[in-house]
């Protein structure tokens, strides 16, 4: 005991005397000019500045040392006066990489700023060790008409990295690669350790004619390699008369099953027919649904339409006769009136090479508008001036114009117009953009002017996105080449039922048939009941809105519609003036050909559409009304103040929702009217 005594009496000794005279006070007096640096690939050593930023303390002597070898940093010490009328003695410290001594990929190091008495400062610093290791035998492959595999080999070209592992993996679907990684070693005594790769592709996925596609070899710091791959289909489907192409699957609840898909012919035609011309039969299992109600086959543009038309004026356009005015003239009389009323459509606009892609008009449904903004592009962005061509810069921004999120609740494209002879694009590549499109579901159709098109890439950027390419080497086949685009997209169709099993697991498979010919799907994954419950009595209905500069459109659409709805009624108050009409049946409405009523009260209107006789068909989405505001609503202010549907016209317990609007009594009912 006596001796723990002798050890905490100073101890304790010590502690009083921290408590009486204070924890000495760090200054904060060391400025950096950054917090982070980023090397990247770049060996240039970087500068940043070092300040006294205290103006108590006359001199300050900092301390500069990196935390790793492989910084190198000047000077190691620095000396900075105290600010003088807000001017600071800064300080220049040089930061350089050793990206020898680092390994593959991106490595994170710091250099700390310290000095007695003072808080000490750290600087995050990243750089990137990248090699051009991955050695491919063949630049491209070409399938032709032939079925047999392809062989190539890859292997480390570089003898100071011990090994590299390669992910391979290709770019379309029907394209496989086996195996799908490899690890190969230095090579030694000049001889390199080849790794063998097989090819193979699956006809039945192919419309008739060419196709390209590729293969990425790439891997933690390396630089990744491409081979194209090119095949020629005389038939499409390995010779069916009809072909399911594209398909997307989506599940989401109350158990619901959407599939979205292009139908081809046997020639590779795009087949553009109403949905009630086609047989479906839809399964779960081994189970037919079909005949039990709640199959729909419905087209694309059922769903909510965004398109960005991305328009060409730099120097190769310009110098091919009439194509500008031909390339405006096909989309404001061909394009334009061809889509759908409740279709949003932009416009982006490039025309030369120091000048970034101009946003000339944002997604709307009003095609006045967009017409008289194509009308102003020569004389508001051009103006007489044009050169080099960035159309990969701009097919990235357009992309970046739709949501990364829930891409398949809407039809996206983008309608490139170009004599695609990029030239100058300084941000993003033509992968990049492809990339994009892909990660934001945007399929980009391209129409190619004038008869010295860039057909590879044009191929590569729509056949990878999952559009079409439309050559127009006279002006005169613009119109006709618009006029494929609005087949293309004519030719998109959405499947949906609502699953009726509910707590056994299924592959879903359906079957689509027109006369003779047919084609069958089987999804690439199990439908899990459980995974999508939901309340089936209840939907769900979503304000899909468009600007112009002087007033906002919407649509009212439902996403999903339960049982037994022949009767609608909606409460709408807002302090914009508005008119609503149904959404006509060329335009894919619910309600087409109901009879709609009007109802005023103090604080808003009831509007009451009911059916002449069927229901709206249980599982289905599409448009239900169009409002068209007097003024423009700005972005971000609700369109409504109040949105109430009245439920209580339902006997089942069946209900609606509206995304963004809680369901708030109105001010006033008319009383006596229904729902009361």
């Amino acid at each position: 005991m006596s001796n723990m005594l002798r050890f905490f009496r100073p101890l304790g000794l010590c502690c009083l005397a921290f408590l009486l005279l204070g924890c000495p006070t760090l200054r904060n007096a060391i400025m950096l000019s950054t917090q982070d640096l980023d090397f990247d690939i770049d060996d240039l050593p970087v500068s940043i500045d070092v300040w006294n930023g205290d103006v108590g303390l006359p001199l300050m002597t900092i301390s500069v040392e990196p935390t790793v070898n492989w910084l190198i940093v000047n000077p190691g010490v620095v000396v900075s006066a105290a600010p003088v009328n807000g001017v600071t003695d800064r300080r220049s410290v040089s930061i350089q990489v050793q990206r020898e001594l680092i390994g593959l990929g991106t490595t994170t190091g710091h250099v700390v700023f310290s000095g007695e008495g003072l808080r000490s400062k750290t600087l995050t610093v990243r750089a990137t060790r990248t090699e051009d290791a991955i050695v491919v035998s063949k630049t491209s492959l070409d399938f032709g008409l032939d079925e047999a595999p392809i062989s190539l080999a890859v292997w480390n070209g570089v003898a100071d990295l011990a090994s590299i592992t390669v992910d391979i993996a290709p770019t379309v679907t029907w394209l496989s690669v086996s195996p799908r990684q490899v690890t190969s070693e230095a090579p030694a005594d000049g001889v390199e350790d080849r790794k063998p790769v097989t090819v193979s592709l699956d006809r039945t996925e192919l419309s008739a004619g060419p196709h390209i596609g590729a293969i990425t070899f790439s891997g933690n710091g390396l630089v990744t390699k491409t081979v194209d791959v090119t095949v020629i289909q005389q038939s499409s489907g390995g010779g069916s008369g009809l072909t399911l192409s594209d398909v997307k699957q989506q599940y989401s609840a109350p158990y619901l099953l959407d599939f979205g898909f292009t139908l081809l012919d046997g020639d590779g035609a795009v087949i553009v027919a109403e949905p009630a011309q086609f047989n479906v039969s839809a399964f779960e299992g081994d189970i037919d649904v079909s005949a039990l109600g709640g199959v729909h086959l419905k087209r694309g543009a059922a769903r909510p339409l965004k398109m960005e038309l991305v328009m060409d004026y730099a120097l190769g356009m310009q110098t091919i006769p009439d194509a500008v005015a031909g390339m405006e003239t096909a989309a404001k009389e061909t394009l334009l009136p061809a889509l759908n009323a409740d279709a949003q459509v932009g416009i982006t606009v490039f025309h030369a090479s120091d000048e970034l892609p101009v946003r000339v008009a944002d997604f709307t449904v009003e095609r006045d508008y967009l017409a008289d903004r194509i009308d102003a592009i020569r004389d508001e962005i051009v103006a007489g001036f044009y050169s080099g061509s960035r159309i990969w810069d701009a097919l990235f921004q357009a992309a970046e114009l739709f949501p990364g999120e829930n891409p398949s609740n809407e039809a996206r494209y983008i309608v490139l117009m170009s004599d695609g002879k990029d030239t100058s694009s300084s941000l993003h590549t033509l992968d990049d953009a492809i990339n994009e499109a892909i990660a934001r579901g945007v399929k980009v159709h391209a129409i190619g002017f004038g008869d010295n098109v860039n057909v590879t890439n044009m191929l590569r950027l729509t056949s990878l996105t999952g559009g079409e390419y439309i050559p127009a080497a006279e002006v005169a086949d613009i119109e006709q080449s618009i006029l494929e685009i609005v087949d293309s997209l004519g030719g998109q169709y959405n499947l949906r039922w609502a699953a009726l099993a509910r707590n056994t697991p299924f592959t879903p498979f359906f079957t689509v048939s027109m006369g003779e010919d047919s084609a069958s799907y089987t999804a690439t994954t199990e439908f899990v009941p459980q995974d999508y419950a939901g309340d089936e009595r209840e939907g769900r209905l979503a304000f899909d809105t468009s600007n112009t500069v002087m007033r906002t459109t919407a649509f009212l659409r439902a996403t999903y519609v339960p049982r037994v709805i022949d009767r609608f009624r909606i409460f709408l108050q807002s302090d914009t003036t508005f008119n609503v009409s149904l959404v006509g049946a060329t335009d894919g409405g619910l309600m087409a050909g109901w009879t709609l009523t009007e109802t005023e009260t103090d604080g808003g209107t009831w509007y009451e559409a009911v059916s002449p006789d069927a229901a709206i068909p249980f599982g289905t989405f599409g448009p239900m009304l169009r409002i068209d505001f007097d003024e423009l609503i700005e972005e971000g202010t609700p369109l409504f103040n109040t949105v109430t549907v009245d439920n209580s016209l339902y006997a089942s317990a069946q209900t609606f929702v509206v995304e963004g609007y809680e369901p708030e009594p109105p001010v006033t009912k008319q009383a006596g009217s229904n729902g009361d």
